[in-house]
């Protein structure tokens, strides 16, 4: 993404329904299984502009990476408590081996190889730490908001969890999520698709609604959190469809040092 995007993203990050709703779903669902305690470190692998790190601080040690150079001055700008620095998987090695719980939200969408990226991610990840994924989810969905963005793909359950087969991963939960807006986000999209225009600014549909409108749609689509914390701790099934896709992963023992085997 270009520097115009990303300060798009710094401009709505806070506000928008869809990033608001999204971190505070991410939280309650890493907090079901890694309650904060003080100790807990969390890294998040191509954190963008800083707006998901920090929803985990302080209560989590925070750490963000990101390649981009413009995006981690954005960071470091907006959330000085979060120590956020230029690299990826690569640079963070050290502390992956620390971390308690990993993010890879809406990342692996923009590399032509997700299998290598969530391979080098979980390679040095200490066995029991947590992996959280999301993704873009529906081809049928795809729109010149994606090409934007520079994604490669939109996934499907199958897509998504063929990305981390052979890896040592055991899934916890996989469920499409930002399900009951999906029809409206379907609608966007359709029409955007054939215009070949999107609907929100620098190419995106990136736009804060009215007041009122935006914190109708927060609460429309935190309201999956429910269902979501049904499927991980009681066995309910998952959301069958969704504008996005989120998979929880549990490292297993590597016997490399760092972990059990």
């Amino acid at each position: 993404m270009d520097l115009d995007v990303f300060r798009l993203h710094a401009e709505v990050e806070q506000r928008h329904w869809w990033f608001a709703a999204r971190r505070n779903i991410l939280r309650a669902v890493v907090q079901s299984l890694l309650p904060a305690d003080g100790t807990r470190t969390l890294v998040d692998i191509g954190c963008g502009v800083g707006a998901n790190a920090s929803a985990f601080h302080p209560a989590y040690r925070c750490v963000g990476y990101d390649p981009s150079p413009d995006a981690v001055a954005f960071a470091r700008s907006a959330y000085p408590g979060v120590a956020f620095h230029v690299g990826g998987a690569a640079e963070a090695r050290a502390v992956l081996r620390e971390a308690d719980v990993v993010l890879l939200t809406d990342v692996i969408e923009h590399v032509p190889d997700d299998h290598a990226l969530l391979a080098s991610v979980t390679e040095p990840m200490k066995a029991g730490a947590l992996l959280l994924v999301t993704v873009p989810a529906g081809m049928q969905l795809w729109s010149p908001h994606d090409v934007a963005l520079g994604h490669y793909r939109r996934y499907d359950t199958a897509s998504l969890s063929a990305a981390w087969q052979t890896l040592p991963v055991t899934p916890l939960l996989v469920s499409h999520f930002n399900s009951r807006l999906y029809p409206a986000v379907r609608a966007v999209r359709w029409i955007t698709a054939r215009r070949q225009r999107s609907a929100g600014g620098e190419g995106t549909d990136l736009s804060v609604p009215p007041t009122a409108v935006n914190r109708v749609l927060e609460r429309i689509f935190f309201g999956e959190a429910h269902r979501l914390m049904g499927v991980l701790c009681a066995g309910e099934r998952p959301y069958a469809r969704g504008a996005s896709i989120m998979g929880l992963l549990r490292r297993n023992g590597n016997g490399n040092g760092h972990g059990t085997p």
